[in-house]
């Protein structure tokens, strides 16, 4: 919470809490920060990088808009 305080529109931080609520078991709204980073720009690459993501970008709500 505390890094989205300070920087809400930094595509890492929303990257790193897409990754912290899929940990946590809440899908949506892991799907709702990584659709975020990518529209703030990170590149579907970016988010692909990390592991921990895969199963967030393969989710059938994922609906990836941006770079």
């Amino acid at each position: 919470n505390a890094a989205l305080e300070i920087s809400p529109k930094d595509p890492g931080i929303l990257a790193d809490v897409s990754e912290t609520y899929n940990f946590l078991g809440d899908r949506r709204r892991a799907i709702q920060y990584a659709e975020q980073s990518l529209k703030l720009g990170y590149t579907m690459a970016d988010l692909k990088e990390r592991p921990k993501l895969l199963p967030v970008l393969a989710d059938p709500e994922f609906h990836p808009r941006g770079k």
